[in-house]
């Protein structure tokens, strides 16, 4: 089994950028792109952004969508609408060949079940530990409780981030100086990407396991959907100083 049969959907967003510059890098060219929502334009990288470091590699998330897809020739389909959630994307969604995609929407954007249902099963690269940490803002809070930054990839499912597991990954805390909610998170989650389609190619089927039980006190495990801006600033404070437990250090 090859790519061919792989959806890219999302916005025009530094995720689905970095997704799909991500998988490129590692020679999946075999894709097709369904944008929604409005064109982004070029964005700045900043000085000294970093395209590789600790055995990380940092994808394009400047060049626009649309960009891309016509530098290397992919396939992509335009939906005038705001949400993947939308009919006409849904539509499109029905239509499109093979059995896997790839969610890449924008922050907090859930995808509901009328969509889950007539779409291709959607990967989602959730940045947190499941099922203890559930949520959008794992990352922070993982760094505020002194533990290992984790991507674990599912499949989607009606509940929110309680999908299957096809993968998980540990990686180092966010270097020093870096954006941490753009280039850092969408790396680690294109990372986490690349080995999962590199294993579905490979295998020709996804491996799954259903998450386990929660190891927190709560049965579902935590949610983590918003951080206030004090906690959010600690956890960058301890980022900028270096504070990692060497005991993660070089786990990715």
């Amino acid at each position: 089994m090859t790519t061919s049969s792989l959806v890219i959907v999302g916005a025009d967003s530094p995720r689905c950028r970095g997704y799909v510059s991500a998988l490129i890098q590692a020679g999946m060219h075999d894709l097709e792109v369904v944008r929604y929502g409005p064109s982004g334009t070029r964005g700045q990288a900043q000085a000294g952004e970093r395209t590789e470091a600790n055995g990380l590699w940092y994808p394009d998330i400047h060049t626009p969508l649309d960009a891309l897809c016509g530098e290397y020739d992919l396939p992509l389909i335009v939906v005038d609408a705001p949400s993947i959630n939308a009919p006409e994307v849904v539509n499109v969604l029905r239509r499109c060949p093979g059995d896997l995609g790839v969610f890449a929407g924008r922050g907090g954007e859930i995808v509901d079940k009328r969509t889950l249902e007539a779409a291709p099963r959607l990967l989602h690269m959730h940045p947190g530990p499941l099922p203890d940490m559930r949520g959008s803002t794992t990352l922070y809070y993982a760094i505020l409780q002194q533990q290992p930054v984790t991507v674990t990839g599912i499949v989607l499912a009606p509940e929110i981030d309680a999908g299957p597991i096809v993968h998980s990954r540990r990686f180092d805390w966010p270097p020093a100086g870096i954006d941490v909610d753009q280039l850092y998170d969408t790396a680690i989650r294109a990372a986490t990407l690349v080995d999962i389609i590199r294993g579905y190619t490979s295998n020709g089927a996804l491996i799954e396991q259903p998450q386990p039980a929660a190891s927190t006190s709560a049965d579902d495990g935590m949610m983590y959907f918003v951080i206030h801006p004090v906690l959010k600033h600690l956890a960058l404070l301890a980022v900028e100083q270096g504070r990692q437990p060497a005991a993660f250090q070089g786990n990715t």
